[in-house]
């Protein structure tokens, strides 16, 4: 009924407040409740009984015509241009329908871009290994060889983030500004938050348990006997590593992704209201922290050679992100 009655409350937000139209209000939520009821009594569910009373109800341009109500015609129920600014937007089915589909078609090819990223220095590791321990190839092909294939990866992924975050940016008001949402258009988007939850759950599961079992072929390697082949062994396991981390991760992001394109609609978790304000000042502070991470995995891995060492700045900087961010968003919500 809550949900009902702040549809009727938007119903109304365009009438003019005296007797007649307080009368109307009070005898509509009285039949809307009255239907919302039998509907559970017969066994709909709730999201089901709503879509069907604010059908049957929702028509504000027949009840005004059916109870006689007028909407507000004279200066005196215009808006001030300063109210006009502030009105809160409604999303329309279309466009709630337009971002869904957007989303799941982008998300994934974003996630396969983030995949490429982890699996880059592959290749500058193995090479490595290929020179030092087996002697089969030159230090300067082994490096020609793996830092092109690094960087052509690299190149890769960002022409994907940049071509696919074009066709979803348009909508990322929806993660930055307030909206409303239509009782019915809110209960239908609950609902099928629902039924895709244990699918993106299972995909979450099965990333995380391969990032967390991608360490096992290094332990497995550095087990065997020490020799140049055990060496060569644990260098390969480090690729293995990051080839189970980057599908892990995959999986990770398509599966948040199942669950994210609602939470965005539904303003829920980190799109809340509040967390949209928050999420301002952190947009600020990751641009300028992701920059610097960049610079210290490259100067790193660069200056040092250790390229099958320095890839740990990222799990540390993602993680140490986390504290950065809930540090200003403190700051913020104590502002």
């Amino acid at each position: 009924m809550e949900t009902i009655l702040t549809y009727l409350n938007n119903m109304f937000a365009a009438m003019p407040v005296n007797d007649e139209t307080i009368r109307a209000k009070e005898e509509l939520a009285s039949m809307m409740e009255d239907k919302y009821n039998e509907l559970i009594a017969e066994g709909k569910r709730e999201n089901e009984a709503i879509g069907i009373v604010i059908s049957e109800f929702g028509n504000i341009q027949e009840l005004s015509e059916e109870l006689g109500l007028g909407r507000k015609e004279n200066e005196e129920w215009k808006e001030s241009p300063k109210s006009e600014e502030n009105r809160i937007k409604e999303i329309s089915d279309q466009e709630a329908e337009e971002y869904v589909a957007a989303h799941k078609s982008t998300t994934p090819k974003i996630a396969f871009g983030v995949a490429m990223c982890i699996w880059s220095p592959i290749a500058v590791i193995v090479l490595a290994g290929l020179q030092e321990y087996m002697k089969v190839i030159s230090e300067g092909l082994a490096v020609g060889i793996g830092i092109s294939l690094l960087l052509i990866m690299i190149a890769g992924a960002v022409g994907i983030f940049i071509y696919f975050n074009s066709i979803i940016e348009k909508f990322d008001y929806l993660k930055k500004e307030d909206f409303v949402l239509t009782p019915y258009l809110e209960a239908q988007l609950k609902e099928r938050k629902e039924q895709e939850k244990t699918q993106g759950n299972i995909k979450m599961i099965i990333g995380i348990v391969m990032c967390i079992l991608s360490i096992i072929p290094i332990i497995v390697c550095a087990c065997l006997p020490e020799s140049d082949v055990q060496e060569f062994a644990v260098i390969c396991a480090v690729g293995v590593l990051l080839m189970l981390v980057g599908i892990g991760v995959y999986l990770i992001i398509i599966g948040d992704g199942d669950q994210e394109r609602y939470r965005v609609l539904l303003q829920e978790g980190d799109f809340s209201r509040q967390n949209k304000k928050n999420a301002k000042v952190i947009d600020r502070v990751a641009s300028v922290y992701w920059s610097i991470m960049v610079a210290v995995y490259l100067g790193w891995s660069f200056i040092s050679g250790r390229w099958d060492y320095t890839w740990i700045v990222w799990p540390v900087a993602g993680v140490f992100f986390g504290a950065v961010a809930a540090v200003f968003s403190g700051i913020k919500k104590g502002e």
